[in-house]
């Protein structure tokens, strides 16, 4: 399945409210960056175990490890949780 259909999933698999809050944030994020790079981590790491909620992510940032590392991100994220819908904005560089 590519990241699209896993968006769409993800969000349609959603309780309402939350699933047309989800779907009104992601169509208000694609008007304004229809071009962005679009991407899905459903929350598990390289052994199966989830290790945090589901993220749909907008844009595309290399982040920098103190180790020397680095790795393709997103910019903006958007994530469902048991309280609400949480949005992360990274990378900005003047942080205004």
């Amino acid at each position: 399945m590519n990241a699209i259909d896993q968006i769409n999933s993800y969000i349609e698999a959603q309780p309402d409210p939350k699933r047309s809050e989800m779907r009104t944030l992601h169509d208000l994020i694609m008007s304004q960056f229809s071009d962005c790079i679009l991407s899905y981590l459903d929350g598990k790491d390289d052994q199966g175990k989830v290790v945090t909620n589901p993220n749909i992510g907008y844009g595309q940032q290399k982040l920098y490890y103190a180790d020397g590392s680095s790795r393709d991100f997103y910019q903006i994220g958007m994530s469902a949780n048991s309280s609400g819908i949480s949005i992360f904005i990274m990378g900005l560089k003047d942080r205004n």
